[in-house]
């Protein structure tokens, strides 16, 4: 039985008559080695490029080396892999324009589709996640529309789109597991993921192979219907306390045109919520603060040897400040349970 948790998949059926293939690659016609020298487009029409970070920065691995064709792709055959930046700041992009193959697609194929083969990998002391973005345009200016993001530091797949929320633009994330929890995808394994936009509606879907699941979001008080695609982006960036590099690998990506979403057979009867759950700053000295649009029960952090050392059950508000100047240096963890018995988690670090 199929568990319908928040979103996606069968990618393999309902194709015939709704998709039309804008882009794709599964790889195995390249060359092994790299992509592009960052100058001009190379192999798949692809470009690198990306940056150490302002100084100070810890990060001196940036270069076209960090997105490679490889032999380890799915099952036995060619992949994509890109290793991300190996210190505490900077980016690295493997990106292609995809205007021209958008522009010229079937008419009434509105929807736009990423769907492509991650694997999760073994576990890893970096924290520099991947995200796959379709990033877009309203005609002034370019943004991410849609895009998944895998975390190494826990295996959680978290969907991300660019919304307007009161009344303003800004790009957040949607927890993929069952009620609005995370979903944790199981290590070295390949899954088959996706996203979709409807540039006429402004819906928004996610998928992914795990457990055969889908769902959407469609709250016309938030979607931004009408924007463009116009680029692909495979991306790394670290977060403020990294310290290493990890190596992402992929396959067979495909960008559809579509008149319907068919990142599954199921139509889902579940729509995600908007999560804005942030905490900051990030490494911290004597307090941080928890912003959310959750309705908050409980909050605990714990230390590494899993000891409470901070908790809080009452009082809370869409921003909330925590004093730990009393903490020892080193990692924590916040347990955000909110009142309907969820909880997430967010790591930090006491300098």
């Amino acid at each position: 039985m199929k568990t319908k948790l928040l979103f996606i998949i069968l990618f393999t059926s309902s194709l015939v008559g709704f998709t039309q293939i804008v882009d794709s690659n599964n790889f195995d016609d390249l060359d092994i080695g790299i992509f592009a020298d960052g100058i001009e487009p190379g192999q798949g029409g692809f470009l690198v490029s990306g940056n150490n970070g302002e100084a100070p920065s810890t990060t001196n691995n940036i270069g076209p080396l960090l997105a490679q064709v490889v032999a380890s792709g799915e099952n036995g055959t060619q992949g994509a892999q890109i290793t991300s930046p190996d210190g505490d700041k900077g980016i690295f992009f493997l990106y292609k324009p995809i205007t021209t193959q958008w522009a010229s697609r079937e008419s009434g194929k509105n929807v736009i589709q990423l769907k492509f083969s991650l694997f999760t990998g073994a576990a890893t002391t970096s924290t520099a996640p991947l995200r796959a973005t379709i990033l877009g345009t309203n005609g002034t200016t370019n943004f991410p529309i849609i895009s998944l993001t895998f975390d190494p530091t826990n295996n959680v797949l978290r969907g991300n789109a660019t919304i307007n929320v009161s009344g303003e633009d800004g790009y957040y994330f949607f927890n993929l597991g069952p009620s609005n929890t995370d979903l944790i995808l199981p290590a070295n394994t390949w899954y088959e993921v996706g996203c979709s936009y409807n540039t006429v509606t402004g819906v928004l879907s996610w998928g992914t192979s795990f457990n055969d699941t889908e769902g959407s979001f469609e709250n016309t008080d938030n979607i931004l219907p009408g924007l463009e695609p116009i680029e692909l982006d495979f991306l790394s960036f670290p977060g403020a306390s990294n310290a290493s590099a990890v190596t992402y690998l992929f396959d067979d990506y495909r960008v559809l045109a579509s008149e319907l979403n068919t990142l599954s057979d199921n139509s889902s009867d579940l729509e995600l919520e908007v999560t804005n759950l942030t905490l900051f700053p990030n490494p911290a000295n004597n307090s941080v603060t928890l912003k959310t649009n959750l309705s908050i029960k409980e909050v605990t952090v714990t230390n590494t040897l899993g000891q409470i050392v901070l908790t809080k059950k009452a009082g809370f508000s869409k921003t909330n400040e925590f004093d730990i100047s009393d903490f020892n240096a080193g990692f924590y963890v916040m347990s955000i349970k909110s009142t309907d018995g969820n909880i997430q988690t967010r790591k930090f670090l006491k300098k």
